[in-house]
């Protein structure tokens, strides 16, 4: 039988990949989309990279969370809200 810290670090591994696929989901439709984000740009200046700054803020969030040590990305896991 597993201890507790032996369930709960089973658990952050299952959570953390799970942010990784989430994360990479939504870089994935992030990139789809970029264009048709770029155009609803208006705000203050319309200069139509909306979309690109999405996208590499998260490509850049994905390259952190991956070179993150494990214990870097569980205390990230805990305060930041990941969906069931």
């Amino acid at each position: 039988m597993m201890s507790d810290l032996e369930v709960d670090s089973v658990r952050a591994s299952s959570e953390l990949a799970l942010v990784r696929r989430l994360a990479l989901a939504a870089l994935e439709a992030l990139e789809r989309e970029r264009q048709r984000i770029d155009g609803l740009n208006i705000y203050p200046v319309p200069d139509g990279d909306t979309g690109m700054n999405l996208v590499l803020t998260v490509v850049r969030w994905s390259r952190s969370w991956t070179r993150a040590s494990q214990s870097s990305r569980r205390f990230f896991a805990g305060i930041l809200p990941v969906p069931c």
